[in-house]
């Protein structure tokens, strides 16, 4: 049966072409994380920030073969001009289709953006016939190995860490997300924005038992950790990580995400991974591990 192209189902959040996205993704993955695409944690963090706004809800364009998807473009919010490529190795010869499908679909005004793996000689060497030069945008991916770290962590007296399966409150985290990417004042309440931001602890795989948050001795939450894992899966995804600017500089951060790590270990993660080189992540010990470059086309 010939590949054919779906363009943008499931333009309802967690729809089943989401699903199927999703199963995509654990299979490309089942046997490490391999260099071209997301891990399913970071597809299902994108759904619940934008799946339910009709504005900035990303696209999902999708290849299958008898059914089957064996590829993606997609974006992490629309409109924005930069695209995303996840491809089965077995389908090479899709790749200028997709590169052309987001040239017209996934532009903004002016360029379109796509992510191309360092290490991808092939893809790079269609990207620049078709017009695309690299930039000095990249976006980096670290790893920590399990059992090669201690995850044990000390707290400042009168601080301690909660999950949020046992300690869930919309108006405190609401107000942590808000300071702790460094909105000024206090965060909006209204019942919109609230409902919104408990869609981010909502999706259908997620497991609050594994979104950490460190709590303060006032009882606000001073820092917060989103962990993702699968049962059965070797790797486990940080995302996001955000800490009170009033509580910052006391290690508040770094117990979060290692007692995340620390519980997805317990469920039988090898290796923790987080799309960030900033010396942060290093110092708790993860170390860089791959890198892929923005190609970027004038239209």
């Amino acid at each position: 049966m010939a590949v054919t192209m779906d363009r943008n189902p499931g333009a309802m959040g967690f729809s089943a072409a989401y699903e199927e996205v999703r199963a995509f993704l654990l299979a490309f993955d089942a046997d490490g994380v391999t260099a071209e695409s997301f891990l399913w944690g970071r597809w299902e963090w994108i759904f619940c920030k934008h799946g339910f706004d009709p504005v900035r809800r990303p696209l999902i364009d999708v290849w299958r073969d008898d059914g089957r998807v064996v590829g993606l473009v997609t974006n992490e919010e629309a409109p924005s001009g930069y695209a995303w490529f996840c491809l089965d190795p077995a389908y090479p010869e899709l790749r200028a289709e997709m590169l052309a499908h987001a040239e017209r679909y996934l532009r903004d005004e002016k360029a379109i953006r796509v992510q191309i793996d360092n290490r991808d000689l092939a893809f790079q060497k269609l990207a620049a016939r078709a017009g695309y030069h690299a930039t000095n945008e990249s976006e980096e991916l670290a790893v920590l190995p399990v059992d090669a770290h201690d995850l044990s962590y000390v707290l400042p007296p009168g601080y301690h860490t909660e999950s949020m399966a046992d300690f869930y409150d919309v108006r405190k985290f609401n107000r942590l997300m808000w300071r702790g990417f460094n909105h000024e004042g206090e965060p909006p309440e209204s019942e919109q924005v609230l409902l919104d931001r408990s869609r981010q602890l909502l999706g259908p795989h997620e497991d609050l038992d594994l979104n950490i948050v460190v709590v303060a001795p006032d009882g606000s939450f001073a820092s917060y950790c989103g962990m993702w894992h699968e049962y059965g899966s070797t790797h486990a995804l940080v995302e996001p990580v955000a800490t009170d600017p009033d509580h910052r500089r006391k290690g508040l951060g770094r117990a979060a995400v290692l007692e995340g790590i620390r519980r997805c270990a317990a469920r039988g993660a090898e290796d923790a991974y987080v799309g960030s080189a900033q010396p942060f992540y290093y110092a708790i010990g993860f170390h860089p591990w791959l890198s892929k470059t923005w190609w970027k086309k004038e239209l």
